[in-house]
């Protein structure tokens, strides 16, 4: 019985100060100021120069501080389909670039036979430059995230936050003197067919690789506030003719 009842006792307690964390006036705000450690000026194509963070990763990979399409790290910017560089109004499996016409086979980035046109898988499960929409809209070195990458980010301080009365989350670097570098990545849901999804309470992010067990999925970085328990997920995956966000990553 004295075993239950501190049970019943601490999960109350729990359940009291989970509560409290989504009240407006107890939410992180953070400000420019957060986000202007670290950052590193980088090329892109046309000379156009990209701000990026350092959060010291030993990888030497630099994370963009806003997201693909985003002048701000506040703008959701653009939704797309994996490896596919148009933004539509509608995502949905008859419009997406590596299904055939009624979307039903894949066409390119195909591990089984079966799911592939005319029963002849490409083997591919690695985005190439040439379908990476970071590659396309930034140029230079500019690349979608691979799994790796992805790991690597796992390793910071994870924080649910608003910045400009946006909801997301802020990445914060642990690693020696990169303390403090900070990049915020806002929970923008997805788009299935012309509805966004999960808006505000998910934020779901292209990796560069399929799924091969189940090639029309592709790997996603998922940040997760619904549980209470503010997390980046890993081996999760979406159908790939969703529209994601990406969060593009250079390397030094």
């Amino acid at each position: 019985m004295k075993k239950y009842l501190i049970a019943t006792s601490l999960l109350l307690t729990s359940l009291s100060v989970l509560s409290g964390c989504e009240k407006e006036d107890e939410v992180l705000q953070i400000s420019d100021s957060d986000l202007n450690k670290g950052i590193v000026l980088v090329m892109g194509a046309d000379s156009v120069m990209y701000e990026a963070v350092d959060m010291g990763f030993y990888s030497g990979t630099l994370w963009a501080k806003c997201n693909l399409g985003a002048n701000n790290p506040s703008e959701t910017g653009y939704y797309l389909a994996w490896a596919d560089t148009v933004i539509k109004d509608e995502y949905k499996e008859t419009n997406y670039a590596w299904y055939d016409e009624r979307g039903h086979r894949i066409s390119k980035y195909c591990t089984v036979e079966s799911m592939a046109v005319s029963r002849q898988p490409d083997n591919l499960s690695k985005m190439q430059e040439s379908d990476d929409p970071v590659a396309h809209y930034m140029g230079g070195n500019w690349k979608t995230p691979t799994e790796d990458q992805y790991l690597e980010l796992m390793k910071c301080t994870v924080r649910y936050c608003k910045y400009k009365g946006k909801p997301g989350f802020l990445l914060t670097s642990k690693m020696r003197e990169h303390e403090g570098n900070s990049i915020f990545m806002p929970l923008a849901g997805l788009m299935d067919y012309e509805k966004n999804l999960h808006n505000k309470k998910w934020g779901f992010y292209w990796l560069n690789t399929i799924k091969t067990a189940s090639p029309t999925n592709a790997n996603v970085m998922r940040l997760n506030h619904t549980t209470k328990i503010d997390v980046l997920e890993r081996e999760i995956y979406q159908e790939r003719y969703l529209g994601l966000n990406i969060r593009p990553v250079v390397k030094q």
